[in-house]
């Protein structure tokens, strides 16, 4: 059956989203639901069922690992800093403006990836430069430690 969106005869689309995914916007359910190939938009504009069920794409293991060692990383460090043991809190900041036009999201970044990138590299250079030797007594005082950068963006492009 087609879809209509989001009005058209009770139950739909819109009324379905909000009912079975909350808060989430119906055009967001609408692109998650065309990229997965749940629905089809056909000629006439409307979207035919492809699928009776949704399931979240195939991940990448790798992909995941990495997203959760970034989510650990930064939660470790505000998880320190608000802690009232915290002896000097874990350098954890962002900039961001909340009034920037549409059309400078791929300066922005093609700006973000050349200065992060930047950034990075001087960082590793600076970690390196002060790595502990490889020590045969045994000393397990050895530290992980790094920055993470991360592009914010409220809305998609």
């Amino acid at each position: 059956p087609a879809l209509l969106l989001p009005e058209g005869p009770s139950p739909n689309f819109g009324e379905l989203t909000k009912k079975y995914a909350g808060d989430l916007a119906s055009i967001t359910m609408l692109r998650e639901l065309v990229r997965v190939k749940a629905i089809e938009k056909q000629q006439d504009g409307r979207y035919r069922a492809i699928k009776r069920h949704y399931m979240l794409a195939e991940l990448e293991p790798d992909a995941v690992v990495r997203s959760g060692s970034v989510l650990q990383d930064l939660g470790t460090t505000i998880n320190h800093n608000l802690s009232p043991e915290a002896v000097r809190s874990r350098f954890e900041g962002r900039a961001s403006n909340p009034n920037i036009h549409p059309e400078h999201v791929d300066e922005f970044r093609e700006f973000l990836e050349q200065q992060a990138q930047d950034l990075l590299e001087r960082t590793d250079r600076w970690l390196s430069e002060h790595e502990a030797a490889p020590d045969e007594s045994g000393d397990s005082r050895k530290i992980r430690m790094g920055i993470g950068i991360y592009q914010i963006q409220d809305k998609e492009d």
